[in-house]
């Protein structure tokens, strides 16, 4: 910065001098010590670049220009997180009622389900003014029967008219595991309350709740609640109007909780069940619903699950109003209307001059058969929308399902799913093969996998899935090929209730060994060709995203199972319902090449830096344990030969284990011992005896060199790896 003075300081600067302007002390005063102040508290709370208050570095001073000014001045505090960015990583946005996944999801039609939406909003607008006021309303009924339409429905109308503070919905078959668990729930609400315009105040009490508990979202959802909820509208509740607050919170499918896991699988533990977080979800609201600071109501929507049912029954009894879709609310009324409603659209749609059609006797047959249940009418308007609009109808009424009896409330339902069903294109010598799929996309899969995975999965040929389960699309959707990574939506989860069911879906039925079996087989094949079938393969294939998904499938879980006290190694899921085909095809597969993926997270031959690993490394080294520790009891190796040894090459030469047991053994301890694994005492196990560790066991025996230990030092093993040791 060059200074230029109108008076003789101009030549002295220029004669190399210098002119010292030292900026004056800002806010100085004789009282207090010369100092910048702080920000004010606003700018902290919107995150807003601080800014110092207005003031000259050159106050008093005249005469002088200044040319090429630069100044760096750097900001006299440290960055505060806004709000928004202590939530975003704990805030399930798919679970919104308008969020983009839910863009396609179940609404009721206009004129339908008006009864209960009316009295629905009723409670949530009026409820104080009830004899006994109740803040929570629970709305159950039976699989199909619209809940999710009703709750989404009433979402909307409360957003409409400024009464919504949130809201949260559930579902098991997103493909983020935030809408299927608790992880996000309470956080979720806080994020979708402090956006209401009215509730500012709350919004500064919650960043400041954040801050100084900045762990709150690791804790148990009662604490979380009173942190994130309870403790702000305490802090605000005595400073404000409340006039203009939204009223109500909408939480919809709770029943599809899917539980956290906590457990340690080398610590003696068992899995929570989906019912525990449930039951969790459901304290926390009761607390929330009993606190007199907490102004919202809580609407809950879900299936009437014994769990569910009895803690209404018991706990909440006193808070809950119950409403059970039943005949009560006029669903054959309000069905009909809907089904009026939808064939009026297909008449226009496909150009059916006919405005009688389909007549009231058909309209009449599919409200008898319904049975109070949406998911009927829905399922068969996308049947009839599949197609040629009057064969398609056609086909569905003079079917002999219209007949059935009435013991079975799910009679009607059954016998559509099961004539849909049969339209699939199954082959001749496998007439269950779609709904061996469907089981397997459904109950299998722990990822949400895409359909681009399951297509490379599945199929024998290349496009045979779309082949096979279009004619069920009224049941499922399968993305089209150039959306390789959308899920594959089972639209109703009470398809999957019936086809587990025997009694329910009778000769569709395939029992839970027979659908393992069926994926086992292809999950040697892809062991046997290193990733989906060679013919199959493209240079758009990602092969690594393949693997991520692949490695994630439920037979591949951790094996792990409670005895007695003691938490001992299982054998892979896969390996204990082998067919005598996938046998053989095991002794054919690079045992080498899967023990270097599942150890480096990386396919052989891939840079180090090239990506992150597949999968962490703790879980693919326990599928390797299981692998290891279970194949010789899965191929049924003679015990005759089974001796005691310290060598690993004795082992392999017995001539009593399958070719298979012989060669993952030894792919797999040639290929750690390379890969700077210590193995030798694992090779000293009895071979019959691999099935008996324990995960500690095992993990004890099966452990990585050269990891720094808390002394600084290596991990080193002198019989494995000398010179790592020594280094």
């Amino acid at each position: 910065m060059t200074f230029r003075r109108r008076t003789d300081e101009r030549e002295h600067v220029a004669m190399g001098g210098s002119v010292d302007y030292s900026p004056p002390q800002l806010n100085a005063s004789p009282s207090t010590p010369s100092s910048v102040p702080p920000p004010p508290s606003h700018w902290q709370e919107q995150g807003s670049p601080y800014v110092l208050p207005h003031s000259s570095y050159f106050d008093g001073a005249h005469g002088f220009s200044i040319d090429h000014l630069q100044l760096n001045i750097q900001p006299p505090y440290p960055p505060v997180k806004s709000l928004f960015e202590h939530l975003s990583p704990h805030i399930a946005y798919g679970s919104a009622h308008n969020s983009d996944e839910r863009c396609d999801a179940p609404k009721c039609d206009p004129q339908t389900r008006v009864a209960v939406q009316e009295e629905i909003m009723g409670w949530i607008k009026h409820g104080d003014s009830d004899p006994l006021p109740k803040k929570m309303m629970w709305l159950s009924g039976p699989a199909g029967a619209g809940k999710t339409a009703i709750a989404g429905s009433v979402a909307v109308t409360c957003a409409t008219e400024g009464v919504l503070a949130a809201s949260f919905f559930f579902s098991a078959f997103s493909g983020s595991l935030n809408r299927r668990s608790k992880r996000c729930f309470i956080a979720t609400l806080a994020h979708h309350i402090a956006g209401h315009r009215a509730l500012h105040q709350f919004e500064r009490e919650l960043l400041c709740a954040v801050r100084n508990q900045p762990d709150i979202f690791h804790k148990t959802l009662r604490d979380q609640a009173e942190c994130l909820l309870i403790g702000p509208f305490r802090a605000i509740w005595n400073e404000c109007d409340r006039r203009g607050w939204p009223k109500v919170i909408i939480v919809d499918g709770l029943d599809e909780v899917e539980a956290e896991q906590y457990h340690d699988p080398t610590r003696q533990e068992s899995c929570r069940a989906h019912e525990d977080d449930q039951h969790e979800i459901l304290n926390a609201l009761l607390a929330l619903s009993q606190c007199p600071t907490f102004p919202f109501r809580v609407f809950i929507a879900s299936r009437p699950e014994r769990r569910i049912s009895d803690f209404f029954a018991t706990s909440a009894r006193a808070s809950t109003i119950d409403l059970f879709l039943d005949s009560k609310y006029g669903p054959d009324a309000d069905i009909a209307r809907y089904l009026g409603s939808k064939f009026a659209e297909i008449r226009r749609r496909s150009g059916i001059t006919d405005v009688s059609w389909p007549g009231q006797t058909a309209l009449d047959q599919i409200v008898d058969i319904s049975s109070g249940q949406f998911v009927v009418p829905t399922t068969i308007i996308r049947w009839v929308e599949a197609g040629v609009p009057q064969q398609q109808l056609n086909d569905v009424l003079q079917q002999e399902w219209m007949r059935v009896g009435t013991r079975n409330p799910f009679a009607a339902l059954d016998a559509l799913y099961r004539h849909i069903l049969k339209r699939a294109h199954n082959p001749d010598d496998d007439p269950r093969l779609v709904v061996k799929w469907i089981l397997c996309i459904a109950t299998r899969d722990t990822s949400g996998s895409s359909a681009q995975f399951w297509r490379q999965m599945l199929e024998s040929v290349e496009g045979e899935l779309k082949y096979r389960m279009e004619p069920i699309s009224s049941l499922i959707f399968v993305p089209p090929q150039d959306s390789p990574f959308f899920r594959i939506t089972i639209y109703h989860k009470s398809l999957i209730d019936f086809l587990c069911a025997e009694t329910r879906s009778g000769d569709l039925f395939v029992d839970k060994p027979t659908c393992n079996t069926f994926l086992t087989d292809r999950i040697v094949k892809v062991l046997k060709d290193k990733g989906p079938p060679t013919q199959r393969r493209s240079p758009a294939t990602d092969l690594r995203d393949f693997m991520a998904q692949f490695l994630c499938l439920k037979p591949f879980g951790r094996g792990a199972t409670v005895q007695g006290s003691v938490l001992h190694l299982q054998s892979s899921a896969f390996l204990r319902f082998l067919s005598e085909g996938s046998k053989s095809d095991l002794a054919l597969c690079d045992s080498a090449w899967w023990t270097h993926l599942l150890i480096t997270g990386r396919v052989c031959g891939e840079a180090e830096s090239h990506q992150d690993a597949i999968a962490s490394l703790g879980q693919n080294v326990t599928i390797i344990g299981s692998i290891l520790c279970g194949i010789h009891k899965a191929m049924e190796c003679s015990p005759m030969v089974m001796s005691s040894t310290h060598d690993s090459t004795a082992q392999l030469s017995d001539s009593g284990c399958h070719a298979a047991c012989r060669l993952w053994r030894g792919g797999i301890l040639s290929k750690a011992k390379e890969l700077n694994w210590c193995v030798h005492e694992i090779e000293q196990v009895e071979v019959g005896q691999l099935g008996h560790l324990t995960i500690h066991g095992f993990n004890r025996r099966f452990r990585q060199m050269g990891q720094i230990q808390s002394d600084g030092s290596l991990s080193r093993c002198d019989v494995c790896q000398p010179i790592l040791g020594d280094s």
